[in-house]
């Protein structure tokens, strides 16, 4: 009996860390977003008034460890298309991405299409 309340109270344990683990790995990707467009504004602005601007927020798995990266924003521009017109399809250009470390700061920030 004693046996199996220890391995209850360590299966308990586990989980719990998993769970802590899992919390605080979380992050606001609207934060996130909001954060990587005001860093990126230089590379984004010249696009503003022709293109529409899309971001996308994706987590990086590492293959090594420690992890330089921890998460992503990148930017795309879409051309507009005025009104009812049909546009033409014509694909997205990335114009920018922002790398976070695992801490919500900044590490690195590329501008393409320049």
């Amino acid at each position: 009996m004693k046996s199996i309340q220890l391995l209850f109270a360590a299966c308990t344990l586990m989980v719990g860390m998993l769970i802590s683990t899992t919390t605080q790995a979380q992050v606001n990707e609207g934060q996130a977003i909001g954060q990587a467009t005001a860093a990126a504004s230089s590379c984004i602005t010249p696009f503003q008034a022709s293109y529409d601007i899309i971001s996308s927020f994706a987590t990086i798995n590492c293959v090594t460890e420690p992890c330089p990266h921890a998460y992503s924003v990148s930017f795309y521009a879409n051309r507009k298309c005025p009104g009812n017109q049909i546009c033409p399809l014509a694909p997205s250009i990335q114009i920018a991405e922002v790398f976070f470390d695992a801490d919500g700061n900044i590490v690195l920030i590329n501008c393409y299409n320049q």
